[in-house]
């Protein structure tokens, strides 16, 4: 979990993350509102969120090698 706290916390600081929210239907989904209004949604599980941050990293990284 320590891995997914510092992609978070690098992806909140470069502004690419504005905003987290729990969304507690039967299953409890996990909302992200990205910097540019778009917004991610993965199962509130700590795997869950570790891939979205992952993914979002991933994206970030493809951004500044082009």
């Amino acid at each position: 979990m320590y891995r997914a706290s510092a992609d978070f916390r690098r992806l909140h600081d470069d502004g690419v993350i504005a905003a987290v929210a729990l969304d507690p239907p039967a299953e409890p989904t996990l909302s992200v509102v990205l910097s540019d209004g778009s917004v991610r949604q993965c199962p509130a599980t700590d795997r869950g969120f570790a891939s979205l941050l992952a993914d979002l990293k991933a994206e970030l990284d493809a951004e500044d090698l082009a």
